[in-house]
């Protein structure tokens, strides 16, 4: 039996389920596995839920973004 993860995912605007993937086996250079302890909202979350995926509008960092998350 392979281990689980839960993963909270925002498959479009307004939704928001638990999935499950499977652990990963290996991880590439530079990456790392974290057991957070606590977790919070990032300002932009709040607008992905709402469908305003545009980021940093207006700036050289501006970007969309896309569903799922």
């Amino acid at each position: 039996m392979s281990k689980k993860v839960k993963v909270a995912v925002m498959p479009e605007q307004g939704k928001i389920g638990i999935r499950e993937f499977p652990f990963p086996d290996h991880l590439e250079d530079g990456a790392m596995i974290v057991r957070p302890i606590m977790s919070g909202i990032c300002g932009t979350d709040k607008h992905a839920f709402r469908g305003e995926s545009v980021q940093y509008a207006g700036t050289e960092r501006e970007i969309f973004g896309p569903y799922p998350v």
